[in-house]
This record gives structure tokens, C-alpha cells and sequence, in this order.
């Protein structure tokens, strides 16, 4: 084959994967506008002096990880292969998916932490995470490549990142197998989410979301490394210390507890230095509005429902219960996420998953 035609060959494929990619981007599209058009019937969830408060948000950050500077130069890379048609949270949504769609496979094949699947499958939970780190790192950088960097870039970043939280922490127990201790594995998750929020509770105290030097991207990391390990010899996790006689399982869930709590109440510290109260203690939303959180949310009618049930003996079986309320949790998370998306698209004029092209690229991707 001469230079000509394989050139032409490439050409070709180059075209139609990027025109099958915007096809199916597209279809996103379509369907985020019908959902934005159903969601406008919905009682509102935001006033207008939070809606214009939002608007004057500004993201501020300051410190930087261990891997960051190295990291950088790869994400720096990477965006520069996104079409500036692509929006950017439309890349968050992808990097979630993948990540969720990783951990739910893996959470099934392994009997709820117990057991250990294939090698291939450990494998693809870490590329998983490793492709939602990527895009998560990106999202930002494309926002200031395109000029499209709005207050619903940072919020929609921040509501991911805790759906992300969850699926990577269970992922992280069921490659140790750590489902043969509940109690363990309770702790472990329970641990992931206190961090979390501590760090988002330090970040609406102090004005400014801090990085450590071991931070997320380590801990993304380590879990990368945790998959790669269980791949190569998926019994290692059952192993026991010959001196001390504890499993590398209990190990590294202690060593995840231990951790979380140290950095918990090193936020914790900071918070009480910084001034708390009902008016600072206030995440996400809350935040970067400037107002207050309000003390009931629809969210606990699960929990109060079930303790309800546990007094009364377990009158509805407890799995039905976890099923229905498992059920009701999703939906209304997704209607509290959609509303607010829809509402702050409307203030702003903007689309959620749709951008126009900028005329001229913008080359400060330094965060």
C-alpha cells in the first residue's frame, strides 16, 4: 500500500470515529433536553438570592499532591485530543459511568466482597478508575479551553466526585474480599464518606478547597495498585502475616481507617479554628449560594423508615425494605441533581452536556 492511501485510510477512520463520537454525543444531548424540559415542572429547589449568589462564586484552591506536578503533564496531553465541541461536564458524566459501571460488575461478580472473579476483571476496575481520574482531571481544563468555565462546572465536579467516592471505596472491598468482615468493611466505607465531607466541610470554612500532599490522586492511585496486585495474584488478600498472624485484608483496612482518621480530624481542627455553626457548616449547594443548610432533607425518610420497622419487629422483610428505599434514595437524588442542573442552566443560559465551539483556544490549563 503507498504513503498516499494509508494516509488516506487513517483519514478516513480519523473521520468516522470522530463522526460516530459526535453522533452519539448528540443523542446525550437530545436526551438531557427532554429531561431539562420535564424537570422545569418540578417544584424549585433554589431561591433567587442563591441562584445569584451562585453566580458570584469564584473556585479557589490552594497546595498540591505528590503526583500532581507529574500528573499534569499527562492531563495537559490529554485534553489537547478532546474536540472543543465536547462539554465539560458531559466528560465528568462519561468518567462516572465508566467508574460506576466498573464497580457494579465487580461488586456482582464477587458475591458482595466474599469471593474473588476473574483476574481480567480486577484489571478493568483499575483502568476504570484510572479512566475516571483522567477525565475528572480533564473536565477543568477543557472548561477553560473552551471559555466555558461556569459555577455548574464546579458544582456538577463535586456532585460526581461523591457518587465516585462511594463505588471506589466498595470496589476497594470487594478486590480485598473484605465482605467476610461486615463490620470492617462497614468502616472502611463509612471512613471514605467522613473524609469527604470533612474535606468539603474545611473547604466552606476556610473559602479555599486545600490539598494535601498524600490526596485524592494518591489514593486513586494506591487503589490502582491494590488492582494491579489482585490481578497478578488474586488469593494475596487472604494471606496471613506470619508473625502477627493478621490477614493483608484486615491490614489494609485498618490502614484505610487509620488514615481517614487522621486526615478527618486534621479537617476537623482546621474547621474548629476557622469558625463553625449552623451558617458554616454548610456543603456543596449550601456553599457556594452562601446560605444556610437546611436540618431536614428528604433523604432521611429512609433511615427513619427502617429504624420504624426495626422496632416494630421487622414488620416489612428487611430486604424488601432495603430494596424500596435503595430505590426511592437513587430517584430522589437524581431529582434533587437534575433540579438544580436544570435550574442553574436556565439562570446562566446555558446547556449542561452542550457547548459552542470557541473562536480562539485558550491555553491556561495549569489546575
Amino acid at each position: 500500500m503507498s504513503m498516499s492511501s494509508k494516509r488516506t485510510t487513517d483519514s478516513n477512520l480519523s473521520s468516522s470515529f470522530h463522526g460516530n463520537t459526535r453522533q452519539m454525543t448528540q443523542n446525550f444531548q437530545h436526551s438531557g433536553s427532554c429531561i431539562r424540559r420535564l424537570a422545569r415542572r418540578w417544584p424549585n429547589i433554589l431561591t433567587d438570592l442563591q441562584i445569584t449568589r451562585l453566580k458570584e462564586h469564584k473556585y479557589a484552591s490552594e497546595g498540591t499532591t505528590l503526583l500532581d506536578p507529574y500528573m499534569q503533564i499527562f492531563w495537559k496531553w490529554l485534553v489537547e485530543y478532546c474536540p472543543l465541541w465536547v462539554a465539560p461536564n458531559l466528560i465528568t458524566i462519561v468518567g462516572l459511568a465508566v467508574n460506576i459501571g466498573a464497580s457494579i460488575f465487580l461488586m456482582i461478580l464477587t458475591d458482595g466482597a466474599k469471593e474473588q472473579c476473574t483476574r481480567w476483571m480486577y484489571f478493568l476496575t483499575g483502568l476504570g478508575t484510572f479512566i475516571y481520574q483522567s477525565l475528572d482531571a480533564i473536565d477543568g481544563k477543557q472548561a477553560r479551553r473552551t471559555d466555558s468555565s461556569t459555577p455548574l462546572g464546579e458544582l456538577f465536579d463535586h456532585g460526581c466526585d461523591s457518587v465516585s467516592t462511594a463505588f471506589v471505596t466498595i470496589a476497594f472491598c470487594c478486590t480485598i474480599q473484605l465482605g467476610v468482615y461486615p463490620w470492617l468493611m462497614f468502616w472502611c466505607c463509612m471512613f471514605s464518606y467522613i473524609i469527604f465531607y470533612c474535606a468539603h466541610w474545611q473547604t466552606y470554612v476556610t473559602g479555599k478547597l486545600r490539598f494535601a500532599s498524600f490526596d485524592c490522586t494518591e489514593a486513586q492511585f494506591f487503589f490502582l495498585f491494590i488492582c494491579m496486585v489482585t490481578a497478578i495474584w488474586p488469593p494475596v488478600w487472604t494471606k496471613s502475616i506470619p508473625i502477627i498472624h493478621i490477614e493483608l485484608r484486615v491490614l489494609a483496612a485498618l490502614a484505610m481507617i487509620i488514615s481517614g482518621l487522621c486526615n478527618a480530624m486534621n479537617n476537623i481542627h482546621t474547621i474548629s479554628k476557622g469558625g463553625c455553626g449552623r451558617h458554616y457548616s454548610t456543603i456543596a449547594v449550601a456553599h457556594m449560594s452562601k446560605s444556610s443548610l437546611y436540618a431536614w432533607d428528604s433523604a432521611y425518610y429512609g433511615p427513619i423508615a427502617f429504624c420504624v420497622n426495626q422496632y416494630f419487629g421487622c414488620y416489612i422483610s428487611e430486604h424488601k425494605f432495603l430494596w424500596f428505599f435503595l430505590i426511592y434514595s437513587l430517584g430522589d437524588l437524581l431529582r434533587y441533581n437534575i433540579k438544580v442542573c436544570q435550574e442553574l442552566c436556565d439562570a446562566l443560559g446555558i446547556h449542561c452536556f452542550r457547548i459552542k465551539p470557541p473562536t480562539m483556544v485558550k491555553s491556561d490549563m495549569s489546575h
